[in-house]
């Protein structure tokens, strides 16, 4: 969505001035989804290429052999603890 230009606005569907999220047919034509589509391509191969060198940080070779135990939490003592300690029914 922030790739879109969307910001949160307190009633968006009726002042998104990026026309992302309105049920609102005159705004909606000033969409223009060929410039919008080049912008999330472009934020999805920034991160792709930011999780790639997380990975490579890590010692993995690609980003997809990521896993819950390569993550860490600073917990507000200023410590850290693995994610799979911190949301331990999410670990598949």
């Amino acid at each position: 969505m922030f790739a879109l230009g969307f910001f949160q606005a307190v009633q968006c569907e009726k002042t998104c001035l990026n026309t992302i999220i309105t049920d609102d047919k005159h705004l909606q034509k000033g969409l223009n989804i060929e410039d919008k589509a080049e912008r999330v391509k472009k934020n999805m191969k920034t991160i792709r290429k930011e999780v790639e060198i997380i990975g490579y940080s890590f010692g993995v070779e690609e980003a997809r052999l990521l896993r819950w135990g390569h993550c860490r939490v600073v917990m507000p003592n200023g410590k850290s603890k693995g994610l799979h300690e911190v949301l331990p029914e999410n670990v598949t």
